[in-house]
Protein backbone atom coordinates (compact mmCIF):
# COMPACT_ATOMS: atom_id res chain seq x y z
CA UNK A 1 0.00 0.00 0.00
CA UNK A 2 1.31 3.50 -0.79
CA UNK A 3 0.85 6.31 1.46
CA UNK A 4 0.35 9.31 0.54
CA UNK A 5 1.31 11.31 2.96
CA UNK A 6 5.17 12.18 3.61
CA UNK A 7 7.44 11.18 6.17
CA UNK A 8 10.96 12.38 6.59
CA UNK A 9 10.75 13.98 3.46
CA UNK A 10 12.83 17.89 3.76
CA UNK A 11 10.92 19.15 1.52
CA UNK A 12 7.38 17.97 3.34
CA UNK A 13 8.53 19.24 6.52
CA UNK A 14 9.56 22.84 5.00
CA UNK A 15 5.58 22.63 3.23
CA UNK A 16 4.48 21.37 6.82
CA UNK A 17 6.46 24.85 8.72
CA UNK A 18 9.45 22.51 10.25
CA UNK A 19 12.37 24.63 11.12
CA UNK A 20 15.15 22.28 10.81
CA UNK A 21 15.40 21.87 7.06
CA UNK A 22 18.19 21.82 4.61
CA UNK A 23 17.12 25.23 3.36
CA UNK A 24 17.17 26.76 6.27
CA UNK A 25 20.21 25.56 6.79
CA UNK A 26 22.22 26.15 4.10
CA UNK A 27 20.44 30.00 3.89
CA UNK A 28 21.17 30.66 7.16
CA UNK A 29 16.90 32.65 7.31
CA UNK A 30 17.93 34.82 4.65
CA UNK A 31 15.43 35.03 3.04
CA UNK A 32 13.71 33.16 5.77
CA UNK A 33 11.71 30.90 3.24
CA UNK A 34 11.39 29.49 -0.25
CA UNK A 35 7.48 29.30 0.06
CA UNK A 36 6.22 32.83 -2.08
CA UNK A 37 2.43 32.00 -1.68
CA UNK A 38 0.55 29.60 0.45
CA UNK A 39 -2.97 28.56 0.59
CA UNK A 40 -4.92 26.05 2.45
CA UNK A 41 -4.48 23.61 -0.29
CA UNK A 42 -1.26 24.83 -2.78
CA UNK A 43 2.22 25.90 -1.79
CA UNK A 44 4.25 27.64 -4.49
CA UNK A 45 8.15 27.76 -4.06
CA UNK A 46 11.19 29.17 -5.08
CA UNK A 47 13.30 25.53 -6.59
CA UNK A 48 16.72 25.39 -5.53
CA UNK A 49 17.52 23.72 -8.48
CA UNK A 50 16.54 25.72 -11.28
CA UNK A 51 15.90 24.82 -15.15
CA UNK A 52 15.75 28.53 -15.90
CA UNK A 53 14.98 31.77 -14.60
CA UNK A 54 11.56 32.39 -12.69
CA UNK A 55 11.36 28.23 -12.28
CA UNK A 56 9.05 27.71 -9.41
CA UNK A 57 7.16 24.60 -7.71
CA UNK A 58 3.52 24.21 -7.48
CA UNK A 59 2.70 21.82 -4.66
CA UNK A 60 -0.10 20.51 -3.14
CA UNK A 61 -0.73 20.38 0.78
Amino acid sequence: MVSNKCQKADFCDEVAGELDISFARIYEDNPPTRQIVTTNKLVLVADLSLLMVGHLLLLPK
